[in-house]
């Protein structure tokens, strides 16, 4: 079975500026993005746990139709912004996934009042 879809994932601190740039060029690429507020935990170098609130983006490339070459090309764009946005926000890191994935099924939903 072909990949049917290519799906990004970064997590980025819960900054305003960094989400917007973020969404905009996500969706330029991609179409669009979807946003999670999400919160991360941490053992800072005293033993403390350290609490960050951060953003989860989305965005995915439906495969068919496209060649392989566009994968890297998207790779690389995606590790191009988190390390933009890494260092706009001046972190260590940041948290970047990709995951092709083999099977996606979009169920239509109907008009209601429609008979199935």
């Amino acid at each position: 079975m072909k990949p049917a879809e290519e799906e990004f994932r970064m997590m980025i601190p819960r900054r305003e500026r960094a989400k917007e740039e973020a969404v905009r060029e996500m969706s330029k690429r991609f179409g669009g993005v979807t946003i999670f507020p999400v919160y991360g935990a941490w053992i800072d170098k005293k033993g403390k746990t350290v609490y960050d609130k951060n953003f989860m983006l989305f965005s995915s490339r439906d495969l068919h139709g496209f060649k392989k070459s566009i994968l890297l090309k998207d790779k690389r764009f995606m590790e191009d912004l988190a390390r933009k946005l890494g260092a706009e926000t001046k972190q260590e890191a940041i948290w970047l996934e990709e995951d092709i994935i083999k099977d996606i099924e979009l169920v239509k939903i109907p008009k209601l009042g429609q008979v199935l």
